[in-house]
């Protein structure tokens, strides 16, 4: 009877390890959601039904009115923020922040690193809706020489790419402000509009 005891204190416990490394897990990620697609959504689909199917956000913000949720997600393999932008509670934009992830900031604070991730995400967005309508392309500069460096570092006009695609506007902006920043967005051109 003894061992019998021993063993289910034994499990009690591993169970208990198992749940907090889960609750652990799940608190240093933020419980990233895989995949999660702005394009899933069509433009107007009110906050709560977004709230229903991906569960409660790991942020919201309001700020005059208009609401930012966010969630943590995978984005073309790479850790991301999405935010969802709502107006009146309804959709009306949302973006990927791909420097958000604690991940990408600890192991990749390399230039060409992002420069690759960049051109990645451009390129399926090319795929997705073909050649931008505007762009300002990575500069080719001689990193070797300090001149270079301080060029990047300093880089006053971020590099970007921009879409028009029905009343959808989509740009993608590779800028440096003390750390590197990818940030793909979505709107529609009625938000834009109200915001100037």
């Amino acid at each position: 009877m003894r061992v019998k005891e021993v063993i289910e204190k034994e499990i009690c416990k591993l169970k208990y390890l198992i749940i907090l490394s889960l609750l652990i897990f799940c608190g240093f990620n933020s419980c990233i959601q895989e995949d999660i697609r702005l394009s899933d959504f069509s433009w107007d689909t009110d906050i709560d039904q977004i709230i229903r199917k991906l569960g409660k956000p790991k942020e919201t913000e309001n700020a005059n009115g208009i609401i930012f949720n966010t969630y943590r997600t995978k984005y073309y393999s790479y850790d991301a923020d999405v935010i969802f932008i709502f107006m009146d509670n309804k959709l009306v934009g949302g973006s990927y922040d791909i420097n958000s992830s604690s991940q990408i900031k600890s192991e990749k604070n390399d230039r060409n690193y992002y420069i690759s991730v960049y051109n990645n995400i451009k390129n399926n967005l090319i795929k997705e809706y073909g050649n931008p309508i505007d762009s300002k392309d990575i500069p080719v500069l001689d990193m070797g020489n300090e001149r270079g460096k301080d060029a990047l570092l300093k880089m006053e006009m971020p590099i970007y790419s921009v879409w028009h695609s029905n009343d959808t506007v989509i740009t993608l902006v590779f800028k440096y402000e003390g750390y590197w920043q990818i940030m793909h967005s979505i709107f529609t051109e009625k938000f834009l509009e109200s915001q100037n």
